[in-house]
């Protein structure tokens, strides 16, 4: 089973209906940057002396105009005993570069939008592979960091790894 984690962040949002936008919703809403999948993953039961395949994990752009930068891919606390993280060389930017739709009318800004044509889009995508060094079950913790230079903050989402060595 594959989750995902989305980076949410209060702001007030603009809705784009056509090229008029309507009023501003006043409650606090969330603006998701990036999404990462999976957040966990399970690479069940490895025998001792093989590794397993490796399995993959995506930082991509949500569905709106992103900027952010992968700036480190560690275990979050200490060592990762058994697993071993194969990340290409970093920083990477991740995001998507939207063209408005709006060349008749003006279109009011700030909009929260869905793209309707990407112009640029890059994510970033890294491997793991379990190789068990005893018997019995592992956890590790990879923290992703990254930081999101459309709202000006440094975040973490950490992506939970279990394997058992038999």
């Amino acid at each position: 089973m594959q989750l995902q984690n989305v980076f949410r962040v209060a702001i007030f949002s603009t809705t784009l209906i056509g090229c008029e936008a309507s009023a501003p919703d006043e409650a606090s809403s969330e603006q998701a940057s990036v999404i990462v999948t999976p957040t966990a993953f399970d690479f069940g039961t490895v025998p001792l002396g093989s590794a397993s395949s490796t399995h993959a994990v995506t930082v991509q752009p949500d569905a709106g105009p992103t900027e952010v930068s992968v700036t480190a891919v560690t275990p979050a606390s200490g060592s990762c005993g058994g697993f071993a993280i194969a990340a290409p060389p970093l920083p990477a930017p991740v995001g998507r570069t939207c063209q408005e739709s709006c060349a008749v009318r003006p279109c009011v800004a700030p909009l929260t939008t869905v793209c309707d044509i990407t112009t640029a889009y890059d994510d970033y995508t890294f491997g793991i592979v379990f190789r068990p060094t005893a018997a019995g079950t592992v956890t590790c913790n990879v923290a992703i960091r990254m930081f999101d230079f459309m709202m000006d903050l440094p975040t973490t989402t950490i992506v939970a790894l279990t394997g058992t060595g038999k």
